[in-house]
């Protein structure tokens, strides 16, 4: 009988054991996982595909005036206020918490820039170099990020 109470007490030890060690590594793997959560590609994608759109979308419901200004030479005060309207709500604009860090200000960073572009487009001389490096800055989150580069050559014409 002793024998019995003996081994039963050892097979519970080693049963509890066990699972206390189980415990603590399932823990562990939990606590590194909350730590350090990865980073969703698919989320990064969609939030800068999201981007895009936003800036085509407030580029072209003003760009008209622009346009019609460089084609007849009339209308400048127009071309002028449309040109501003543009800047400004590029500058309002607000990038998604969502995007990491990098991105973010890479994309924050490139609106500025595209805002310069339309202040400069009217009646500046830097314009074209503002857009060049407007396309230089917002590409790299997207090529990161494994997207194609956006251009907005053709949005802005």
């Amino acid at each position: 009988m002793k024998k019995w109470t003996i081994l039963l007490i050892l097979v519970t030890l080693s049963f509890l054991t066990a699972c206390g060690a189980n415990n603590n590594n399932a823990s562990e793997g939990t606590q590194e996982q909350l730590a350090a959560p990865e980073h969703d590609e698919k989320q990064d994608q969609k939030v800068l595909m999201n981007i895009q759109m936003e800036l085509i979308e407030t580029v072209r419901p003003h760009l008209s005036a622009i346009t019609n200004y460089e084609q007849t030479g009339e209308g400048e005060e127009e071309a002028k206020a449309a040109a501003n309207e543009i800047a400004n709500e590029l500058r309002a604009m607000e990038v998604s918490t969502e995007l990491t860090e990098q991105y973010r200000t890479d994309v924050e960073e490139a609106i500025e820039l595209f805002a310069q572009y339309f202040e400069e487009r009217v009646d500046g001389e830097n314009a074209e170099e503002k857009l060049a490096a407007f396309h230089k800055q917002i590409a790299t989150p997207y090529i990161e990020a494994g997207l194609l580069e956006p251009n907005f050559e053709k949005e802005v014409q």
